[in-house]
């Protein structure tokens, strides 16, 4: 006896969620039709879908996110994957246009009824709807699920509209921040830098999650450098003030701090000289002054970046050094091992080919002094700074040469370093010798010395220099 067909049901998929026809009827254009196919005594089923039309589409949606819809649950499952879907439409534009409107449509209309006092209502204080569960009400009648969703999706709204398309979407976005919703206004502050990226000054926006409570700042001081990168100068200077005031307020805490010292590097570089050496420079000071080590080595590198733009610059390289040099003499061990933490900050950008003269004339003759400081962590972390100090072509030529102060310092501290009585120190710069025997450093093929200078292709040069 041959086994019949199955019979096939139509359902449809749609963000990774079915619904059957039983809940559902698809258009009849859009039927699968079933083939059988006979092999041996169990006949497959060959489905060739038909191709749903837009029209189709957009019935579908108005289904499932109408109030026909019963289930709570089912209509804030298409506002959580609605970002993945815009991106994955490609060139429907009827489509596109459709789903935005919602989009837009359904923010307006809470926000209309809703308005803005600055509350902190989330989605955990609000009771079940008893619609299929998935989230309480507003007063607005919008689940509160869907606003949630739908400000978390935003930056992939933003993205497909571009910025050309922004206007449209953007009196939307203003409304979506002033909204009496806290979890909504911390998940647009997280993303405020995309927002940026694709819109371009968020100015306003940004200086309203500045003031709200420490959630919100701390979600989009996270990303405040790339959010300011995308401000004009102007807009950045007149919302420095602020950014200052609230670095001040949120110093209570030090994961907050470390946040913020590792944004420092990038706002610095966003900033005129005079602006970053008089009012960046002391809080970055401050910081590397932190009890916490995470908050002074993030801080750390930020200095390079201020250095870079102060050396170019008489007065601020002034300012930058005198602020600068008292760690090189702290009374505290933590001020001098983080001179020599900036100290190895700014050699990580050297560039290899290039002289690093101002650097040498400002910073060695105290890093030559810490050669015989009292604690062993200091002259460890010197010892593997200059290590990297020798990696520079033109440093280690001028080294040799012993024509130059630098080189005589160099010496100086690398023979300290040589006879240190600490095992850890020794064995970090046992392969770097005394430069002021340069003959037999040379003739030795197995330093590291050697080694660099044989790799970099001056050996033959170097030897001419020392006779």
């Amino acid at each position: 006896m041959t086994a019949s067909p199955p019979s096939i049901i139509g359902s449809f998929s749609f963000g990774g969620a079915s619904s059957s026809s039983s809940s559902l009827s698809p258009p009849p254009s859009s039927l699968s039709t079933a083939k059988t196919i006979g092999a041996g005594n169990i006949p497959p089923s060959v489905v060739e879908p038909k191709i749903v039309t837009e029209r189709q589409w957009v019935s579908i949606i108005d289904q499932l996110t109408g109030s026909a819809e019963p289930s709570a649950r089912v209509r804030s499952a298409f506002f959580e994957s609605v970002g993945k879907l815009l991106v994955a439409l490609g060139p429907s534009t009827k489509l596109k246009d459709h789903i935005i409107e919602l989009l837009i449509t359904t923010v307006n209309n809470a926000y209309a009824k809703t308005g803005y006092n600055g509350g902190r209502m989330s989605i955990e204080d609000e009771d079940d709807d008893g619609g299929g569960g998935g989230g309480g009400r507003w007063s607005g009648g919008v689940p509160s699920e869907v606003i949630y969703h739908i400000a978390f999706n935003f930056p992939a709204l933003a993205a497909v509209l571009s910025k050309e398309g922004w206007p449209r979407i953007a009196p939307t976005y203003q409304n979506l921040v002033k909204m009496d919703y806290f979890d909504v206004r911390k998940t647009l502050a997280s993303s405020l830098h995309e927002i940026s990226a694709i819109a371009g000054n968020q100015e306003e926006t940004l200086c309203i999650f500045l003031m709200e409570p420490h959630e919100i700042r701390s979600a989009v001081i996270a990303h405040l450098g790339d959010t300011l990168k995308a401000f004009t100068p102007v807009a950045r200077e007149r919302c420095l003030p602020i950014i200052l005031q609230v670095f001040d307020l949120e110093g209570k805490d030090w994961r907050t701090r470390q946040t913020m010292a590792e944004q420092l590097v990038q706002v610095c570089s966003l900033y005129p000289t005079l602006t970053v050496v008089n009012k960046l420079l002391p809080l970055a000071v401050r910081w590397a002054k932190d009890s916490v080590a995470g908050v002074r080595k993030s801080v750390a590198h930020a200095f390079p970046v201020i250095f870079g733009q102060a050396k170019n610059h008489p007065d601020a390289l002034v300012t930058f050094f005198e602020r600068v040099i008292g760690f090189a003499t702290a009374d505290s061990f933590r001020g001098r091992l983080f001179f020599i933490e900036m100290c190895t900050s700014l050699v990580l950008r050297e560039d290899p080919d290039s002289d690093p003269l101002e650097f040498d004339q400002f910073f060695l003759p105290s890093l030559a002094k810490l050669a015989n400081d009292p604690v062993v962590n200091v002259r460890i972390a010197l010892a593997r700074l200059v290590a990297r100090l020798m990696s520079n072509k033109k440093r280690r030529r001028a080294s040799v040469s012993g024509k130059s102060m630098r080189g005589e310092l160099l010496a100086e501290m690398l023979g300290t370093l040589q006879k240190d009585t600490d095992r850890d120190v020794k064995d970090l710069i046992k392969n770097i010798r005394h430069f002021p025997t340069h003959r037999a450093l040379l003739g030795d093929e197995s330093s590291m010395f050697y080694q660099m200078c044989k790799e970099s292709g001056e050996i033959d040069a170097l030897k001419v220099v020392v006779g």
